[in-house]
């Protein structure tokens, strides 16, 4: 019997060996395949990231969704391996173009919850529109936001592309509407925009119904703007456009364009010409009236380029070519050509001031008022283009032997006269005197002008070191109505806040000349005080925030017309504004974020 319990012992031990050989083993087959899943996974995730980072690059290069799979092909063939493993089977592959998009989206979204993130954090934000239509002769509303964010200690304002959205009618009703339908998509509450610019159409800023009145019920202190670079095309193309001869310069400049723009012969016959004698190769452009100050360039290529053109329509001896030879061979036209050249060089430097996406309303006044002095100038006196070209010529008109007006200029016959040099004169001096009143009754400070205006003499040191403070005591009055009704606080509360900042600001002025040089330095000041000065924090955010132009929607219409070309003309409102938004970024993408979304959306085959 005690035989048998022995056995019976025995017998348990190696089952509870056996068990736990079992045990371990089934153990260390879970691990191995939890390890191997692991593995597969993580080989998996690699692929897709991979194949994102191809897409992401096709985005930026506006390269068509149909080509990425040869772009994975072409990574495969130069030995990118982890491409491979996007194959799952003979049916899935991710390289279809549904799997692009899809791509596309997940990447878009970790796009959009960047900027969502910067712009909660900034508190307020404004907003530009514009609306255009596209190849597919769809309108769609372009818009752009803008906030404000840390940069090296100091804050400033950003500009960034929020969206774009297919209008079906593009009147005041349905643009409101769509528009506060994507900041409400976005998160974004409309009691935090605190400014709105737009090209000034009667759509967007008529008084009784346009888009901007409609957001002033719902959002208390607007700032709205007229696109200052919209403001000075319109400003000169209409001084352009009341002086006759002006009107006719600008067709004979087109019709030279057209000339060579047209006909490869004629354009290699001019070429061939510049070479021999060395001229510039700057060719002319095409002038239209909404961008009147794209002159500057062709007028500059007439005057670099005047001997190549006068010998090449000589060359030709056809009757197009001796009709454009015969207006541009007179002192009228190279007059008003090279007195053009100065003033729109000064004009187009304006202009690209103005265009500028960091440009806040402190720079605009100045930027205009110097070059209001620089046409001042020219009105009256000469610029480097018409001194040289009047040092060439005769002061008066001399008669030849023949009983003719004329003297040659660049190897060629000029016709004169005492009226031609009368008219010439007489007609520049009129388009610069149109420019100047045009840009001054154009950017005069009318309605939320007044109190921008008076928000930048707030906080302008030049005030601070005056004795004379009339025009502080001025803003001051503007600024305390302006933030009482945005709800800051009560009028008495604002101003005796503002009088003690003032004198805290003198102090600071007058101790640190070197630190507070311009009106961004005391808005540094004010915002960095904010726990002791809230209402002027407050007011120097909005200062700094409030946008001037749409010059970064017409940017983004030219990146849309880029992307939804003839060839792609069917793409839907959605992936044209991933495309966009994918194109457009310029940071690093967290491509392990993106991974994340893509995986979540639903099951994916890959990572089974």
């Amino acid at each position: 019997m005690e035989k048998n319990c022995r056995n019976s012992d025995h017998t348990t031990s190696e089952i509870c060996d056996n068990s736990h050989t079992f045990v371990a083993t089934v153990s260390k087959q879970t691990r191995d395949m939890d390890k191997a899943k692991v593995a597969a996974l993580s080989k998996s995730k690699n692929a897709i990231v991979s194949a994102m980072t191809n897409v992401m690059f096709a985005a930026q290069h506006d390269i068509a969704n149909t080509i990425v799979p040869e772009l994975h092909q072409l990574c495969i063939t130069q030995g990118a391996t982890k491409l491979k493993d996007l194959k799952v089977d003979n049916h899935t592959s991710y390289s279809h173009h549904s799997s692009t998009k899809e791509f596309q989206q997940s990447m878009a979204e970790v796009v959009v919850d960047q900027l969502l993130g910067q712009v909660q954090n900034s508190g307020v934000f404004s907003i530009m529109l514009d609306e255009n239509t596209d190849v597919s002769v769809h309108q769609n509303l372009m818009v752009y936001i803008r906030y404000l964010a840390s940069v090296g200690g100091r804050v400033q304002p950003i500009t960034r592309f929020l969206g774009i959205r297919q209008l079906s009618t593009a009147n005041a009703e349905s643009i409101f509407t769509v528009l506060v339908s994507m900041l409400e998509s976005y998160g974004l509450p409309l009691d935090k925009l605190v400014g709105v610019s737009t090209d000034g159409a009667s759509v967007m800023v008529g008084c009784k119904s346009g888009v901007v009145t409609r957001l002033r019920e719902v959002t208390s202190g607007l700032l709205a703007t007229h696109c200052i670079a919209h403001r000075l095309a319109l400003g000169t193309g209409n001084a352009a456009d009341k002086v006759r001869y002006l009107v006719k310069f600008q067709d004979v400049i087109n019709s030279m364009y057209k000339y060579f723009a047209y006909s490869p012969k004629n354009m290699s016959r001019l070429e061939g010409i510049q070479a021999v004698l060395k001229d510039s190769k700057t060719r002319l452009q095409q002038v239209f009236h909404t961008r009147w100050l794209t002159f500057e360039g062709s007028v500059q290529a007439v005057v670099d380029n005047y001997s190549s053109l006068v010998s090449v329509f000589l060359e030709d001896n056809s009757a197009k070519a001796l009709a454009m030879h015969k207006p541009i061979t007179t002192y009228k036209f190279l007059y008003t050509a090279h007195y053009l050249a100065d003033v729109l060089r000064h004009l187009a430097i304006l202009c690209k001031s103005y265009q500028r996406s960091d440009i806040d309303f402190t720079e605009v006044n100045p930027l205009l008022l110097s070059t209001v002095e620089v046409l001042e100038g020219l009105r009256s006196g000469s610029g480097g283009n018409l001194s040289q070209f009047l040092n060439q010529v005769p002061e008066t008109p001399e008669v030849d032997s023949v009983g003719l007006c004329t003297f040659e200029f660049k190897g060629h016959n000029i016709r004169d006269s005492a009226q031609q040099r009368s008219e010439a004169s007489s007609a520049c001096s009129q388009f610069v005197g149109l420019v100047i009143d045009n840009l001054r009754s154009r950017f005069t400070e009318e309605g939320d002008a007044t109190v921008l205006r008076a928000l930048t003499q707030l906080f302008d040191p030049s005030f601070y070191s005056q004795s004379d403070s009339s025009v502080l005591s001025e803003a001051s009055s503007v600024v305390s109505d302006y933030l009482s009704s945005c709800g800051v606080g009560s009028k008495s509360d604002v101003e005796a806040e503002l009088v003690n900042f003032q004198g805290y600001a003198k102090i600071q002025v007058a101790k640190n000349p070197h630190v507070y040089l311009g009106v961004r330095d005391l808005l540094q000041l004010s915002i960095r005080s904010k726990s002791t000065y809230p209402a002027l924090a407050v007011a120097a955010e909005r200062l700094l925030v409030a946008p001037v132009s749409t010059v970064d929607c017409e940017r983004g219409f030219s990146k849309m017309n880029i992307i939804k070309t003839d060839l792609r003309n069917k793409l839907c409102i959605e992936t044209l504004e991933n495309l966009m938004r994918l194109s457009l970024f310029t940071e690093p993408l967290n491509y392990g974020t993106a991974f994340d979304k893509w995986a979540s959306t639903k099951a994916q085959r890959i990572l089974m």
